[in-house]
């Protein structure tokens, strides 16, 4: 019994940090139209005046591990998505291309700074963008161009 309650101990200490703090897929929520402010896998989903949906995706995305994501979160307008990070972890975006040729940017804000940041896409149908937090604090991401479809984001 003991050794038990000492493996679990061990787990909450050690086995947390191990966990990413930001782990959200658009596969985890239904398909359809978002009316108001929510929360998932650690990330706050904020609607404000624009829209936000979750769509089946042209394509399906395949991330780097082999995970397959099939519907995209689509941000519109003043939508944003936000969480609470710390110096030195890394985020890791999977977004669709936008359809309309435009280049895929995402706007990443915190402590009164902001920054646009894009990757190139390897398939044409999916960017994975990686960024470095550079300090503890919050962080809000939008679409500068109107609209992104994300597909899944992890902060760890």
């Amino acid at each position: 019994m003991r050794k038990a309650i000492a493996f679990a101990s061990m787990f909450l200490v050690f086995g947390s940090t191990l966990m990413a703090a930001v782990d959200a897929a658009a596969d985890d929520l239904g398909i359809g139209s978002i009316t108001g402010d929510s929360s998932f896998g650690g990330i706050n989903l904020s609607v404000g005046t624009g829209s936000v949906s979750v769509e089946p995706a042209s394509m399906p995305a395949v991330a780097a591990d082999g995970t397959a994501y099939s519907n995209v979160l689509v941000l519109s307008g003043d939508s944003s998505l936000s969480f609470d990070g710390k110096a030195g972890e890394k985020m890791t975006l999977m977004a669709a291309v936008p359809s309309d040729g435009t280049p895929f940017g995402i706007l990443i804000e915190s402590d009164g700074s902001s920054e646009t940041i894009g990757g190139e896409s390897a398939d044409g149908a999916t960017v994975c963008v990686e960024y470095t937090l550079p300090s503890d604090g919050a962080y809000s991401l939008s679409a500068p161009s109107g609209n992104a479809g994300i597909y899944q984001i992890t902060v760890e």
